[in-house]
């Protein structure tokens, strides 16, 4: 071989040498997707068990105790008892696939069904969205005897190669007897001077 044979090889080597170190130093770089939000159980005159929250496909980067289930127990007092999963701080794993928060809600109530409303405000987001998307719709009716609905709430990045972010997400789970109307349907029940 040449001297000239074995210099253009060495230049060649070199060039894909560094292409494939380019290559690995784009794919090493991560994308910051940071999530931040509350999630509120408003319950009047009722009987319910929230289970921990399970989280999937993320991290919490603080404690996972602050998803823990709660027992409330306001029925027939007439007041309103208020749990929440406050500063939850969460990030998406590097994939960047579906991050979701599981958890069930049981009626405890022996005789009354209950309406739950969910209201999902999606504070200051980048490049994702936040949804509750079990149940399919904003309301479903948890039966008396133990009867539950699981909830489902997915964190979505648009572009996975971009940064992505929420802060300030807050989703309302607004619980109420329910009460069955004449064609079987159940609806919250009526109260007098409330709009």
């Amino acid at each position: 071989m040449t001297l000239k044979t074995k210099l253009i090889l060495c230049i060649v080597a070199f060039i894909m040498i560094a292409s494939l170190m380019l290559v690995g130093i784009f794919a090493t770089q991560t994308v910051t997707m940071q999530i931040g939000g509350n999630v509120t159980f408003n319950a009047t005159d009722l009987q319910v068990t929230i289970s921990d929250g399970v989280l999937a496909d993320g991290t919490m980067t603080d404690s996972e105790s602050k998803m823990q289930g709660v027992k409330i127990d306001a029925y027939d007092d007439g007041a309103e008892e208020l749990a929440s999963w406050q500063g939850l701080n969460l990030t998406f794993d590097e994939s960047g696939q579906d991050m979701t928060i599981t958890f069930t809600i049981t009626n405890n109530s022996t005789t009354d069904n209950i309406q739950a409303t969910v209201s999902v405000e999606q504070g200051t987001a980048s490049n994702a969205t936040v949804a509750v998307t079990t149940p399919s719709t904003s309301t479903a009716t948890i039966q008396a005897n133990n009867g539950s609905q699981q909830f489902v709430i997915t964190f979505h990045v648009t572009d996975r190669n971009s940064p992505a972010s929420i802060t300030g997400f807050q989703i309302d789970i607004d619980l109420e007897k329910a009460s069955e109307s004449s064609d079987g349907s159940w609806s919250p029940p009526f109260r007098p001077g409330i709009e």
